[in-house]
Parts: structure tokens; C-alpha cells; sequence
């Protein structure tokens, strides 16, 4: 058995489970890393940070898709979703202008079940939603970063209207078949909602400016359990780069403020981001490090069948990595992981790389 042979899951007990570290660059933007996370050694990794500087202030649309040799397993980011919505039929006009989709708020659940759902996967035979879930956890950890990003564009950009903020996570469990296979995937949404008041002669309007994010993982549904432990590792070693949404709503407070409309000089004011010495906000870093822990129910179906993670020391890198636990032998070369039930197991053995074993830590 190998890690290329699609019926168990890339798991070898003599060679062990290996993962990579995988970063999604924003090259064409801030020239720095958005995020990072490990993957499974033979696994395929794509991912892209796309900006469209048609919009004011310019956007940027970050996906990736990490997916086992037979294509069979798929973890993938989707695109961040925006939308706004009012009323009035004088401000839907004037926000539509802006590129931005006008679309009623929909709560978490509702987005993926109406809205996501019948888009994304429009094309797949008998949809069903199984379950579904709340995730309150990932709701405040949402709104503190929100309310985070909006001080620190306010600092910039001073809002001269009053708004407010609310946020929204929720967990959905689907099946559907594709060429008569049947797949299960787990769909997590985190919306984001400002709902800004203008005042007008006869009433206040309203304007709610909503986003919503999701990240989902598939596999055919038999296999769906003996994956789970390769999902959890690549979702939960996730770490979002809070300097790169720093720069990107200062790009947006300062493209905002001097009413920048040339796509060169929307490039311009965010070189000058890129160059000057960002202070990253506390608040927006906790909430993008403790990310992870607000989404550890996205796991709870799978928890009494796969094993659990724990942290490990890292001896090349200096910092702790999120594995799972469990398995006697974890190394790292400082690029690669391994780990394996093999007492036994030496992969310096084999290998001409410098290999060195992991011990557990308590973080």
C-alpha cells in the first residue's frame, strides 16, 4: 500500500502520514503571505489572490483548493461573497455602481442552504442538507475582527454616519451524487454584516454592507471518517496573516478618504501600504490566531471515529504545529512532517535529509 493509492486515504503504516507547508501568496498586491497551512505530501495545492481595481476601493478575492492524487478529497476556500442591501431605490442604484451584488441579508445557515447551495453546487444530483448547526463560538470571533477592522479604517477614515455591526457562523453537512457517486462535504459560513444609517429629510436610510466567507471540505461518503484527520490537520493549521488585513483596510480607509478613482492611483496608495512599517492591531491578530478554536465543532460529527490533534515542537522553526495525536513517531526535516505508528521508524534511514523526532507540548 502507498500514499498514491486512493482507497486508504494516503495513509502508509510503515512510511507514515506526511504533510507540507503551503502559502498563499498575494504577489500581485502586498507582495506578503495571507496565509499558510500544511497539506498532505502528495497532495495538489493551488491557490490565488485576485484583485479587480475596477471596484473603489479595489478588491481583493483569495481561494485555494488542496486535493489528494485521485481527486477524490477536496479542501477548498471559496471566494470571498459580497453584497449590499436597502431599500431605497436611490441608494441601491448608487451602491450597484460600485460593482457590489444587491442581495437581502440571509443568516448563516440560510445563506449556504439558499443561496450558496443551488450556485456553487447547482450541477450535483439530488442535493440534501443532513444537519446543520450554529457556530457561536466563530460568531463572536467574526464580529471582534469586524469591529477590529472597522476601528482602525475609522482611524483613517473617519465614518460620518453612524453604523452598526453583527456577525454570523453557522455549519452545514450536505450529500449529492456526481456520476452516480455519492459525496458528502461540510460547509462552514462565516458572514459579516455593517448596517450604516443616513440620515435624510424625512427618515433615516439604511444600508446594510454584508460579506460572506466559506470553506468546505468533500470526499465520497464512505471515506468521508478516514479523511477527517486530514481535514482537521489542513483546517486547523491554518494561520491567517493579520498584516496583509491590516494593509488592506488601510488601503481601503485611504482609498476612501481621498476619494481615489484611477485604478493607478488605487495601485499607488497601496504600494505606499506595502512600504510603510504597519502597526498590527492586537485585536485583529487574537482574532485570526484563535480562528482555529472557534471552529472546532466543524469536526464534532467525526470526533468518536478519527483521532484528535496536539500540538508538537517544531526544532527547526521555533514555534508549536498542530498534528494529530496518537501516532508514536512524528520528524520534520523543517519542510515535511511524517508521522507513524511504527515504533521503529527512523526515516533518516532511508533518507539523506536530516530528519528530527517531534516531542508533544502542551503549547
Amino acid at each position: 500500500m502507498s500514499f498514491s493509492d486512493p482507497h486508504h486515504d494516503f495513509f502508509d503504516t510503515e512510511r507514515g502520514l506526511r504533510f507540507r507547508r503551503e502559502s498563499l501568496m498575494d504577489s500581485g498586491g502586498f507582495g506578503c503571505e495571507l496565509l499558510g497551512l500544511l497539506v498532505p505530501k502528495e497532495w495538489r495545492f493551488s491557490g490565488a489572490v485576485n484583485w479587480d481595481f475596477s471596484k473603489m476601493p479595489p478588491k481583493a478575492a483569495a481561494s485555494f483548493i488542496a486535493a489528494s492524487p485521485d481527486g477524490a478529497l477536496v479542501a477548498e476556500q471559496f471566494p470571498q461573497a459580497e453584497f449590499f442591501w436597502t431599500e431605497d431605490p436611490t441608494l441601491g442604484y448608487a451602491y450597484s455602481q460600485t460593482g457590489v451584488q444587491s442581495m437581502q441579508p440571509f443568516c448563516a445557515a440560510d445563506f449556504l442552504r439558499r443561496l450558496f447551495l443551488p450556485n456553487v453546487r447547482s450541477r450535483v444530483g439530488d442535493p440534501r442538507i443532513l444537519s446543520e448547526q450554529p457556530l457561536p463560538e466563530l460568531s463572536r470571533h467574526t464580529l471582534d475582527v469586524l469591529d477590529a477592522q472597522m476601528t482602525l479604517f475609522g482611524s483613517i477614515s473617519p465614518f460620518q454616519t453612524p453604523f452598526e455591526t453583527r456577525a454570523d457562523a453557522a455549519k452545514a453537512v450536505v450529500e449529492y451524487s456526481i456520476d452516480g457517486e455519492v459525496i458528502r462535504e461540510d460547509l462552514t459560513a462565516s458572514l459579516s454584516y455593517m448596517t450604516t444609517h443616513i440620515p435624510s429629510m424625512f427618515a433615516s436610510l439604511s444600508v446594510v454592507s454584508w460579506s460572506a466567507n466559506v470553506f468546505g471540505f468533500r470526499a465520497p461518503s464512505g471515506r468521508m471518517n478516514a479523511a477527517a484527520p486530514l481535514f482537521r490537520v489542513i483546517h486547523q493549521s491554518r494561520t491567517e496573516n493579520p498584516q496583509w488585513h491590516t494593509n488592506y483596510i488601510r488601503l481601503a480607509a485611504t482609498t476612501a478618504r481621498d476619494q481615489m478613482r484611477m485604478q493607478q492611483q488605487s495601485f499607488a496608495a497601496m504600494q505606499q501600504v506595502r512600504q510603510t512599517l504597519n502597526e498590527t492591531s492586537d485585536i485583529i491578530a487574537r482574532g485570526y490566531e484563535e480562528r482555529s478554536r472557534a471552529m472546532d465543532r466543524v469536526f464534532d460529527d467525526y470526533s468518536r471515529s478519527v483521532r484528535g490533534t496536539e500540538l508538537y515542537a517544531d526544532p527547526y522553526a521555533g514555534r508549536t504545529v498542530e498534528l494529530p495525536n496518537g501516532y508514536r513517531e512524528v520528524w520534520t526535516d523543517g519542510t515535511d512532517y511524517i508521522l507513524s505508528d511504527n515504533v521503529n521508524f527512523n526515516p533518516n534511514i532511508e533518507s539523506l535529509r536530516n530528519w528530527r523526532r517531534m516531542e508533544a507540548t502542551k503549547g
